[in-house]
């Protein structure tokens, strides 16, 4: 059985898995047959992110993410993923125009107790922002994380580590 692994989530995948292993079915993620027949599919959003005004986010990211890890703590937790956007973009104090009237962008956040990454597609991250994160801990790096669909933007994903913060 086959699935776009861009996504499902990681919960649902093994429930999957667990339904199909007894029929000696097996799940694969690493596909996404409608980029085979769907040959006109738009390229998702390049709006490049911004910066939350610090007037209207008086929670820093650093704060947001002791709270959170504090949390991660309490409930035994090393890491959190999280892929809802708005919640991306609240603990990011970073906003997009990936969606149509929702300051939201296209990412994914891992969340450990000792760093934090930020998966977006590079070309979304502008190089002014970039220096700035980067003087408050935001470390950012090419990664393998390749994602199905074969357009360019999605070959070239890029990861924010925000240790320290």
């Amino acid at each position: 059985m086959g699935a776009d692994g861009a996504v499902l989530g990681l919960a649902q995948a093994r429930a999957i898995e667990e339904k199909l292993a007894p029929r000696g079915v097996k799940l694969r993620t690493d596909v996404d047959l409608l980029a085979e027949v769907w040959k006109d599919r738009p390229d998702l959003p390049t709006i490049p992110v911004y910066e939350h005004d610090a007037a209207f986010a008086p929670v820093s990211r650093r704060e947001k993410l002791a709270m959170l890890r504090e949390e991660m703590k309490r409930v035994g937790a090393d890491w959190h993923l999280i892929s809802t956007l708005d919640d991306i973009a609240w603990l990011t104090n970073l906003r997009g125009a990936d969606v149509l009237y929702n300051p939201v962008y296209v990412a994914h956040a891992l969340i450990g107790l000792h760093e934090a990454k930020l998966f977006v597609a590079e070309v979304k991250v502008p190089v002014d922002l970039r220096a700035r994160y980067w003087a408050t801990g935001l470390r950012s790096f090419r990664t393998r994380m390749q994602a199905p669909r074969s357009h360019n933007w999605r070959r070239a994903q890029h990861c924010c580590s925000i240790r320290g913060a």
